[in-house]
């Protein structure tokens, strides 16, 4: 029961992540609010190589949030540090565009 409970803070980032995503259904996953995305791709498609391997530094995905590569191997970060995903993840979840820094 513990685990479902989110501090304030993070409530009311979930919210406003939530509110910038009116279009999309939210839904409770693990205790964290998380806007559903639904997107046409094949299996093939989602093994796509990571642009960290060849230097693209940050990604911006369809809800405009910026995901950048960290140091710890193929996870990529939000810079509110909320979000963190692989980037098979990320293939899979949104639509990405490329951007420059």
């Amino acid at each position: 029961m513990t685990d479902l409970i989110l501090t304030t803070a993070k409530a009311e980032a979930a919210v406003t992540d939530a509110e910038a995503m009116d279009s999309h259904p939210v839904r409770w996953a693990g205790g964290v609010m998380r806007a559903r995305v639904w997107l046409a791709a094949g299996p093939t498609e989602t093994e796509v190589a990571s642009p960290a391997a060849v230097g693209v530094v940050a990604v911006r995905d369809d809800q405009l949030r910026v995901w950048r590569s960290g140091s710890d191997g193929d996870w990529w970060h939000t810079a509110d540090g909320l979000h963190h995903a692989t980037w098979r993840e990320l293939h899979v979840r949104f639509d990405l565009v490329e951007v420059n820094l």
